[in-house]
């Protein structure tokens, strides 16, 4: 659903907005994150979609941005920030959380978009629901705005929580690649992260010191949620055994994403070339198949995260259903002597059989 307040509203972009104090324009975060957009991302100014929930996180990454709108040679072009604001409506308080980035748009003269969404009424897991609908109501307004490009707030905490839950789940190197410093969201939008090089407290110091406030999240201390309860009770502990460990972490995600992205060109030089040549996903009863001795060539790890990646690409949800032993198990038997024919299940509808001769893996048709 779509707030009025969605549209663009030629008030949020009148009036003269204050200069940010000096010692916030000078503040590193603001150079580092420069550095990340032009390297890392390609970012070369123009029109940018910035994701503020009203939290520290996504204030400084507004701040950022104005830096950047004062520093008119930062880019190749000038800097065209949109704030915007995405509404779930799942906290009594949200309400004031919406108004507070409004007042800041309208305080620096940034244009203000809203869309309203409602990942409450959605089935499955409520975090997916809304990440989806929120990813979803940002690109339309990157559509709205003319802009190629979306950034949001996510810093180097938030990177190594995801590089430990993904690790926990055996994820492999590319869960271990943890957020990825830029990526496509649909053709012609681009997300950027900004501030993954950045530490919390840095997002924290450089709203202080622009004496801008933000908004607390109280949903954010409830530990039922794992990455809450591993944020409150796991990341002190590796902060204080090893300070700078979130940093340290994030450089070590750029250097599992280039061996995800060679363990990817092997498992399509060793089961096909074509991104689903392992299955099409769709269900419609398709089987690949290949020589159990060649597969056999080729070390078990390396068989058991092709099958994984063939898990995934039909249900991305198999990461926490389907273990890793399983796919080591089909990999173990590609390589013993048994001529026995076996199955394992990957899935509701994926199968792989491995037989005296060939090892076939089987997406089941799904009759209603």
């Amino acid at each position: 659903m779509n707030d009025p307040a969605s549209k663009p509203n030629p008030d949020d972009r009148t009036g003269d907005a204050p200069p940010l104090p000096i010692a916030a324009r000078r503040h590193p975060v603001i150079a580092e994150a420069r550095r990340q957009l032009q390297r890392e991302a390609g970012y070369a100014g123009g029109p940018i979609v910035l994701a503020v929930s009203g939290g520290v996180d996504s204030v400084a990454l507004l701040l950022t941005f104005l830096a950047f709108r004062e520093q008119p040679r930062s880019f190749a072009r000038p800097v065209q920030s949109v704030i915007a604001h995405v509404h779930h409506h799942l906290r009594e308080e949200a309400d004031l959380d919406a108004a507070h980035v409004r007042e800041l748009a309208a305080r620096f003269s940034l244009p203000f978009a809203r869309r309203d969404v409602d990942p409450g009424a959605c089935t499955g897991n409520l975090a997916e629901a809304s990440r989806t609908l929120r990813y979803r109501a940002l690109i339309e307004i990157a559509r709205d705005h003319g802009a190629e490009w979306i950034a949001t707030a996510h810093h180097a905490e938030d990177q190594l929580e995801t590089m430990l839950m993904n690790l926990a789940r055996g994820a492999g190197v590319d869960g271990l690649s943890g957020m990825r410093p830029a990526r496509a969201l649909e053709p012609g939008v681009t997300l950027a992260r900004p501030l993954l090089g950045q530490n919390k407290s840095d997002c924290r110091a450089v709203c202080e010191k622009a004496g801008v406030t933000w908004r607390d999240d109280a949903s954010n201390q409830d530990r039922a949620r794992s990455r809450n309860r591993l944020r409150a009770e796991v990341l002190p502990v590796l902060q204080q055994l090893w300070p700078g460990a979130a940093l340290r972490a994030n450089a070590a995600a750029e250097q599992c994403a280039w061996a995800a992205a060679l363990m990817d060109r092997e498992l399509d030089r060793v089961f096909g070339e074509q991104p689903d040549a392992m299955v099409d996903g769709t269900g419609d009863g398709t089987k690949s198949a290949w020589p159990r001795e060649e597969l056999r060539l080729h070390p078990p790890a390396l068989l058991a995260a092709g099958f994984r990646r063939a898990a995934l690409r039909q249900d991305a949800n198999l990461t926490d259903r389907v273990g890793y032993e399983t796919y080591r198990q089909v990999a173990a038997a590609i390589h013993d002597d048994e001529l026995r024919p076996r199955r394992f299940a990957l899935g509701p509808r994926l199968t792989v059989a491995v037989t005296a001769r060939e090892v076939t893996i089987r997406s089941d048709e799904v009759t209603e």
